[in-house]
């Protein structure tokens, strides 16, 4: 699990054991059919969850200690294929914004809703998550014994709450392409729990044969052609791209759904092909509009980060790139899907003070110009091109070491 961290809003505090806590508010991304599931939790002084006024000074006269925690909110983000419980941070505030604000930061890019959890259903979600977690890292164990000890209090839990808890976090895919594209992902993955829940409880296991690689990987891309045999059987013939730390194999499948659920795949066959032949299979068009940044001042890198506060940041030693998700999966219900289709538009500021943004798609392009002229930062910037590539080209630029579009287009060309 990655280091957990914390921010500490205020003055210096100090937060209880958990004991003296209680859960005030719950909820979890119904994003767990893409592999991941984000979660927040709402934390409140015990006693005034009960509605004391009191009892923050009398916590302070029974344990000796003054500034202590009286409310924090804790934020998961539960990766099914690998690590488990791969984060848990922490804001020790009451601040609706600042609630906000972690939530975008946490999950802007997960592309679900958030579901209402009760307790119970919370802890049932925390249970499967150190369960995971432990298993695959027993070295967290002891960073979660806290919370073990919390669910512990609460267990055991029914099948009903374990079927609840499935329900919120797994959006039901609302075509039979979106349930045959989550399939194949949850396989590639070697995530069998997830593939289970797409599949009929009718299904003879016999007919689940696995569509997937020796070890985990990724899908890139996926094609499902619905084809009818004679006999009026419908089923979908799929060709799978799939990345295993950058070796590349293209699997060939037949996946057959009764009522939106899986009741039979088969595997084909399947070859290893070259980065080149992947990279024309997802090979696509990418629109950059471009302009120089006409301030001087430190301050507009937030300013900018404030227009998209749900996108996801990362430094580069030539530029700071946020990534802009759609607000939903949609993607995925689509007869092709394609793993950057989440992508909204990128925007890259460089240290040149300029600002790079693309997008796959013409209306990701022209909704990305209009969010940026009708901002207050638009006085500052200044429009210097707009161009249309038959492939992408802003991840060659971040990697070229170029802070200079232009210089990288005259380098290019």
């Amino acid at each position: 699990m990655k280091k957990t961290g914390f921010t500490v809003i205020g003055q210096p505090t100090r937060k209880l054991p958990l004991e003296y806590y209680r859960m005030i508010s719950a909820e979890a991304t119904n994003t767990r059919l893409m592999g991941v599931v984000g979660m927040h939790l709402g934390w409140k002084l015990e006693d005034l969850a009960e509605g004391s006024e009191d009892a923050a000074r009398a916590a302070e006269l029974i344990l000796g200690e003054s500034n202590i925690v009286t409310e924090f909110h804790q934020f998961y983000y539960y990766e099914a294929e690998e690590y488990g419980l791969e984060s848990l941070s922490e804001i020790w505030s009451s601040d609706p914004r600042e609630i906000r604000l972690a939530k975008d930061r946490n999950y802007g890019g997960l592309g679900g809703r958030f579901m209402p959890l009760s307790e119970r259903e919370a802890a049932c979600l925390i249970d499967r998550f150190i369960k995971v977690s432990t298993d695959r890292s027993p070295s967290t164990k002891k960073a979660l014994a806290e919370l073990r000890e919390y669910v512990d209090r609460l267990a055991p839990f029914s099948g009903e709450e374990l079927r609840s808890v499935d329900e919120k976090i797994c959006e039901k895919p609302e075509t039979d392409y979106g349930a045959v594209h989550y399939y194949l992902m949850r396989m590639a993955g070697h995530d069998d729990e997830g593939a289970r829940t797409l599949c009929s409880p009718a299904a003879d296991p016999a007919r689940l044969k696995p569509v997937r690689l020796s070890g985990r990987a990724v899908m890139r891309r996926n094609k499902a052609d619905r084809y009818t045999d004679e006999l009026g059987r419908v089923s979908y013939l799929c060709e799978t791209l799939l990345d295993r730390d950058g070796s590349y194999h293209l699997l060939f499948s037949e996946i057959t759904l009764a009522d939106g659920l899986v009741i039979a795949s088969e595997p084909r066959n399947g070859f290893r092909i070259s980065a080149r032949e992947a990279e024309q299979k997802l090979r696509r068009p990418e629109y950059i509009t471009f302009y120089d940044i006409q301030s001087d001042d430190e301050s507009f890198d937030d300013e900018f980060a404030a227009l998209v506060p749900k996108a996801s940041r990362k430094y580069y030693d030539n530029g700071l790139l946020f990534m802009e998700y759609n607000k939903d999966n949609s993607h995925v219900e689509q007869p092709v899907f394609t793993l950057s289709d989440d992508l909204k538009a990128s925007y890259f500021l460089t240290e040149a003070s300029q600002l790079v943004v693309a997008s796959y798609t013409s209306t990701g392009i022209l909704s990305a110009e209009t969010m940026i002229h009708t901002s207050a930062i638009a006085g500052r910037l200044v429009p210097m091109g707009r161009y249309s590539f038959n492939h992408p080209l802003l991840g060659d630029f971040i990697d070229s070491g170029y802070d200079d579009f232009v210089e990288y287009l005259r380098y290019i060309i």
